[in-house]
């Protein structure tokens, strides 16, 4: 979910390691936890604008309480702190008030034939200007 919704949210969080308690040992941000952060994230950002939050950041700050994160290789592991999460809820809101492009995931077939019916023109001109172009449709109608 958050990568659909926020391209870019993993990587944003991918030299993480956490340290979710006292008993649990320290292991790298996995799926389920850029989901929670994510969640938690969009939460916090309704609960700030419409006042439930007060100062505090709600449900991010209650997902991380106990939390230790190592952010990169060689840092000293600390708690998440205000300036995390609001670099967290900042990116999430960017994500969230960018224009959306529908996204056609076309085959190889339809991308050849989207381009052949794009170009018009004279067949040599077409192919100066890519000269690979009909061995790419020969190959997109063998697969």
């Amino acid at each position: 979910m958050s990568e659909e919704l926020f391209p870019g949210f993993t990587d944003l969080l991918q030299g993480w390691v956490l340290k979710k308690g006292p008993a649990r040992a320290p292991q790298r941000v996995a799926e389920s936890d850029v989901e929670d952060l994510a969640k938690a994230s969009i939460d916090t950002l309704r609960q700030r604008v419409t006042g439930e939050a007060g100062a505090d950041w709600g449900s991010l700050q209650a997902l991380t309480d106990g939390w230790l994160v190592q952010r990169q290789k060689g840092e000293k592991p600390s708690p998440l702190g205000e300036e995390d999460f609001r670099f967290l809820v900042t990116f999430v809101l960017e994500g969230l008030s960018a224009p959306r492009q529908k996204a056609i995931q076309l085959s190889p077939l339809e991308e050849v034939e989207q381009e052949s019916a794009v170009t018009s023109g004279d067949e040599s001109q077409i192919a100066q200007e890519d000269p690979f172009k009909f061995a790419r449709e020969h190959l997109a109608r063998a697969l």
